[in-house]
């Protein structure tokens, strides 16, 4: 008896969603910096930043992303200004850092609520072959070697340091 109450099931098509990641390149691919993009207008009144960074993305031809608070209102005229100027404007304007990509501001920005990191600490300068010690000897013949190492490189420094002195 329950056979027969189970209505027959239909093959219908399942909806699906396809979620679209682009990298940087091929979003730059998708909406390259043409003249059009040059004519956008650039003078925003309590634009949401999202929007803000879409136009200055499309009129630099850069990648930029937006960590946090992009509903943020961003006014002002940035017509005259930048990239770089721009950027770091709206930046400004939302209460984020703006932290550039790579050394070219052409790589792009990330707008982050976190300040960058600052640079580490300077790297020592790498040892000359002979000060590296790689041999299995024992330890006070190694002690013994780096020793001598030190006071050579001493006696270069002493005698630098007042060839300079003259």
């Amino acid at each position: 008896m329950l056979k027969d109450s189970i209505a027959p099931t239909v093959n219908r098509p399942i909806p699906t969603i396809a979620l679209l990641f682009l990298t940087a390149a091929a979003a730059r691919a998708l909406v390259p910096a043409t003249p059009a993009a040059a004519a956008l207008p650039m003078r925003f009144h309590e634009t949401p930043l999202g929007n803000v960074v879409r136009v200055f993305s499309a009129r630099f031809g850069v990648p930029l992303t937006v960590e946090a608070n992009a509903r943020a209102p961003i006014s002002g005229d940035f017509q005259q200004l930048d990239l770089t100027a721009a950027v770091n404007e709206a930046a400004r304007q939302a209460g984020l850092f703006a932290i550039p990509l790579g050394q070219d501001p052409a790589a792009g920005f990330r707008f982050s609520a976190h300040p960058p990191p600052p640079p580490g600490p300077p790297k020592p300068p790498a040892a000359r072959p002979e000060e590296m010690v790689v041999s299995q000897d024992d330890p006070a013949a190694q002690a013994a070697r780096q020793r001598a190492a030190l006071l050579q490189k001493r006696a270069e420094l002493e005698a630098a340091a007042a060839a300079q002195d003259r």
